[in-house]
C-alpha cells in the first residue's frame, strides 16, 4: 500500500499494478464507497482490512503454490519406488524411512530454497561455479534425467498403473499420445503452468492417495519382516536418485519463482519466505503419502517376491486393499501425478532449449517436439527407461547435492574459490560412480575407500578437499588484487 499510495510504482513504470490492486480493494470493499478524487485515493480507515487482504493472499498463493510444487514433484518415480523401498526393507522400514524422507522430500525442497537463496534461477546458483557447469550439467540433466527418462517414464507409469488394470487391451502408444496431448495443454502456456496445476490437478490427486494410503495402514497386508537386506539405508537413499526430484527442485524452481514474481513478490527476500512456505505445504503431504506407500510395502513382504517389478507391485498392492474402488483410485492417482510432473518438466526443458538456441527455436516448437519424442520413447516400457538414465543420475547426483548444501548456506561460504571448488570435488565423485554403475571395478574399490560411502555419501570427502583448496586458491588471488 505505501508503494501505490506514494508513487514508487509510478517511478517503477509499473502502473498496471495499481488498477489491479485497485480492482482486488474495490471487488472486496477495501476502499469506502467513495471514488479517488483529486486530493488523492479515499481508502477505509480500518487498516486491519488491508492486512487481512495480503494475509488472504499470501495463504492462497502459499497453497496454490505448494500444491503444485508438491504435484510436480510427486511424479512416475514417488508413487512407484516408496512401495519397492518397503517391501525391500521389511523389518529395517524405518531406516529405509528416514532415507527417503532426506532424499526424496527434504534436499529435493531445500533445492528450490537454496536457488531462491541466491537469486531465481539455475544460472544464478552456479554463478560462483561458472559457465561450463551451468550450462553443462543442465544440458546433460535435460538430455539424460528428463527426455531420456524422467519425461517418457511418467508416459510409461500412466500406462502400467493407471490404464492396463482397466483397459488390458489398449496398447501404449494409445496412453501415450493421448497423455502427452494433455501435456501439451497444460505446458502449452509458460505463464500459467503453476496455476492450472495447483488449483486442478492437486488437490485431486491428493484425495486418491489419502483414501489409498489410509486404508493401507488401516487394514493392513501383513507384518512387516525381515529380507536379509544389508545397507538398507543407502539401498533407499540410492533408489531415490532415479526420481530426480533433487534436479527437479534445482531446475523447476525457475517456474516457482517466476509465477511468484508474477503474483506480486517482486524482491528477492519476499519470494524467498514464499518458497518457504509453499516447501512446508509440499514437504508435508509428500511425508505423509511416502511414508505410508513405504510401510504398505514393508507390510507386503510376505506376498511378493523381491524381484517384482515396481508398477505390478504397487498396482497388486492397491486392488488387494481396496479392490476395484482401489484399482480406479490408483489409475486416477498414477495418471493426475504423472501428469503434473510431465508438465513441469516439459515446461522447464523447452524454456532451457529455447534459450540455448537463443529463441530461434521458439518455447512452445520445444514443447510440441519433446511431447512428441517423449510419447514415442515411452513406448519401451517402466523398467528399461529406469536402467538406461541410471548412470546419469549417479554421474550428477553428488555434485547437485553439494551445490544444493553451498547455495542454503551461501553466506557462510567464505569466497566463490570454496563453493567452485566442493562443487569440481563432487563432480569427481560422481565421475567415479557412474564409473562403477557402469562396471568399472576399479571405480567401485576407489570409492569404497571414502568414508560415509556405505550410506551412499562418498562425495562428502572430495566436496570437502575441494572447498579448501579451491577457499585458499580464492584467498590468495583476493590478496594479489588488493
Amino acid at each position: 500500500f505505501e508503494e501505490v499510495f506514494h508513487g514508487k510504482l509510478f517511478k517503477d513504470n509499473q502502473i498496471s499494478k495499481i488498477f489491479v490492486l485497485w480492482k482486488d480493494l474495490e471487488e472486496n470493499t477495501y476502499f469506502s464507497t467513495g471514488t479517488a478524487i483529486d486530493s488523492g485515493i479515499k481508502y477505509n480507515e480500518n487498516t486491519n482490512k488491508g492486512e487481512t487482504f495480503m494475509d488472504r493472499k499470501t495463504i492462497k498463493d502459499s497453497l496454490i503454490t505448494g500444491f503444485a510444487v508438491f504435484a510436480i514433484f510427486f511424479g512416475a518415480g514417488n508413487l512407484i519406488f516408496p512401495a519397492a523401498v518397503g517391501l525391500s526393507a521389511g523389518d529395517q522400514w524405518p531406516a529405509a524411512m528416514l532415507a527417503m524422507i532426506l532424499c526424496g522430500v527434504v534436499l529435493p525442497f531445500l533445492a528450490l530454497v537454496a536457488v531462491a537463496n541466491t537469486g531465481s534461477s539455475w544460472s544464478d546458483l552456479c554463478k560462483p561455479v561458472g559457465t561450463w557447469y551451468d550450462k553443462g550439467v543442465f544440458f546433460v540433466a535435460t538430455v539424460g534425467m528428463v527426455i531420456l527418462s524422467n519425461l517418457p517414464r511418467t508416459a510409461a507409469t500412466t500406462h502400467e498403473v493407471a490404464i492396463a488394470p482397466l483397459f488390458p487391451s489398449c496398447p501404449v502408444w494409445v496412453t501415450s499420445v493421448i497423455f502427452f496431448a494433455l501435456v501439451l495443454f497444460f505446458a502449452f502456456d509458460e505463464n500459467n503452468i503453476i496455476d492450472r496445476i495447483g488449483k486442478y490437478i492437486t488437490p485431486l490427486m491428493l484425495v486418491f492417495l489419502i483414501i489409498i494410503v489410509g486404508k493401507g495402514l488401516i487394514t493392513p497386508l501383513g507384518t512387516p519382516e525381515p529380507t536379509g537386506q544389508e545397507h538398507v539405508f543407502k539401498s533407499a537413499f540410492v533408489e531415490l536418485y532415479y526420481t530426480g526430484d533433487l534436479f527437479s527442485g534445482l531446475f523447476v524452481s525457475t517456474i516457482f519463482l517466476t509465477d511468484l514474481a508474477r503474483k506480486g513478490y517482486e524482491t528477492q527476500e519476499e519470494r524467498k519466505k514464499m518458497t518457504v512456505k509453499a516447501v512446508w505445504v509440499a514437504g508435508i503431504a509428500s511425508v505423509i503419502v511416502y511414508s505410508g506407500l513405504l510401510i504398505m510395502g514393508a507390510d507386503a513382504v510376505k506376498l511378493f517376491d523381491q524381484g517384482i517389478d515396481r508398477t505390478t507391485l504397487l498396482a497388486e498392492m492397491v486392488r488387494m486393499i481396496l479392490g476395484k474402488f482401489g484399482t480406479i483410485a490408483l489409475s486416477a492417482s498414477a495418471a493426475l501425478a504423472c501428469l503434473s510432473t510431465a508438465s513441469g518438466l516439459v515446461g522447464i526443458s523447452a524454456a532451457f532449449l529455447e534459450n540455448m538456441t537463443k529463441k530461434k527455436v521458439n518455447y512452445r516448437t520445444w514443447v510440441i517436439g519433446l511431447c512428441i519424442f517423449g510419447a514415442a520413447m515411452a513406448c519401451i516400457g517402466v523398467e528399461n527407461i529406469i536402467s538406461v538414465a541410471a548412470p546419469v543420475f549417479m554421474l550428477l547426483y553428488p555434485s547437485g547435492l553439494a551445490i544444493t548444501v553451498l547455495g542454503l548456506f551461501k553466506k557462510y561460504v567464505p569466497n566463490d574459490g570454496a563453493f567452485k571448488g566442493a562443487v569440481i570435488g563432487a563432480v569427481i565423485a560422481g565421475i567415479i560412480d557412474c564409473l562403477d554403475t557402469l562396471g568399472v571395478s576399479a571405480a567401485g574399490e576407489v570409492m569404497g575407500y571414502m568414508p560415509l560411502a556405505s550410506l551412499g555419501f562418498g562425495w562428502i570427502l572430495p566436496s570437502i578437499i575441494g572447498f579448501a583448496i579451491g577457499w585458499a586458491v580464492g584467498k590468495k588471488e583476493t590478496e594479489k588484487t588488493h
